[in-house]
């Protein structure tokens, strides 16, 4: 059975002096390094569960969705990019200008494998909305011509070499070989990423309902979540896969399952579960209150958390470069 920890359990102890936050290793850079990444750059919903497996394939080693008016409606991001000096009308004038309604486009789903220097190698995007195909294609290729002259030229990272249109409401673009996969799943050629069964499971243990959701091999640099193990007796391997979902509005709601390559994660679980009660007595300000909302619980070798992040809690992480709240980047 799975182990569930919340804050403090009545009746135990809290020690004064400094505690340790178990929060810091859970949300390090796969959940916290995520969603902001997605909040600011772009990044989920309930139909783009249904998208990606219709239309990514299963070559795709990161897959993902965006319920794009869920996201661009939240306070949060309206409040982030006013932080950043850039205000979402302006972007919504400027695309517009390019014949590219943001109100137009409900949702999207992507998958990507990546290259050197976490860029993209290959990549698929699927929008669905309200636009009309072709018209939308005409749009984003005169868009790219216009930002190829901008540019005199020069390659940009998340360049697509091919961009069609499924149905009046449903476009495709990306890379070539990527955009030719995703054509294919619908008559069987090819198959959808739903048949990744590293996937799977970690999908299904998050809320691929929420404003944005991605899945994955867990990124270098993040291995140091295996010492979970050593920290709970769980004997905790490498973190091989992530999922992770967020609920965008005046907060986000977090949800993010890490499957390790070995290990007990229920034993881990009820461990760290103990930990966070300490750190719950000493923590202070948007810590506080992101501890108390935690819930930390594991089975076989899945560790899930879920966890409401403030945008206070953001801000300071993000300003402090994690420094504050002893964050490991």
């Amino acid at each position: 059975m799975p182990v569930t920890h919340r804050q403090t359990p009545p009746g135990i102890a809290r020690p004064r002096g400094k505690a340790p936050i178990a929060l810091i290793a859970i949300l390090a850079v796969v959940a916290i390094a995520v969603v902001l990444f997605f909040v600011l750059r772009g990044g989920g919903g309930g139909a783009a569960a249904k998208l990606a497996s219709a239309h990514i394939p299963a070559e795709a080693e990161f897959v993902g969705g965006v319920d794009v008016q869920g996201v661009l409606g939240s306070e949060m991001l309206k409040s982030m990019m006013a932080d950043k000096g850039v205000s979402l009308e302006t972007v919504t004038a400027e695309l517009a200008k390019h014949g590219i309604k943001l109100e137009d486009i409900k949702t999207v789903a992507f998958g990507a494998t990546l290259g050197s220097g976490d860029v993209p190698r290959q990549f698929v995007a699927v929008g669905q909305g309200t636009f009309d195909g072709s018209a939308l294609k005409a749009a984003i290729e005169g868009a790219k011509l216009a930002e190829a002259a901008a540019t005199e030229g020069m390659a940009m990272p998340l360049t697509f070499d091919q961009i069609e249109v499924i149905d009046p409401q449903t476009v495709v673009m990306g890379t070539a070989d990527f955009v030719k996969k995703s054509l294919g799943i619908a008559s069987g050629a090819e198959q959808s990423i739903d048949t990744r069964p590293e996937l799977k499971d970690l999908r299904a243990a998050i809320d691929q309902g929420a404003s944005l959701w991605m899945a994955g091999p867990v990124p270098e640099g993040v291995g140091a979540l295996g010492a979970l193990g050593m920290m709970g007796g769980g004997g905790l391997g490498k973190p091989t896969h992530f999922a992770i979902s967020a609920n965008v509005g005046a907060d986000i709601k977090v949800r993010v399952a890490i499957h390790f390559a070995s290990g007990d994660a229920g034993a881990v679980a009820s461990k760290v579960g103990q930990l966070l009660s300490f750190a719950s007595a000493m923590a202070k300000g948007p810590e506080a209150d992101v501890l108390s909302s935690l819930d930390i619980s594991g089975s076989g070798q899945v560790l899930t958390a879920s966890v409401t992040l403030s945008k206070a809690f953001i801000a300071e992480a993000a300003k402090k470069g994690g420094g504050g709240f002893g964050l490991p980047f």
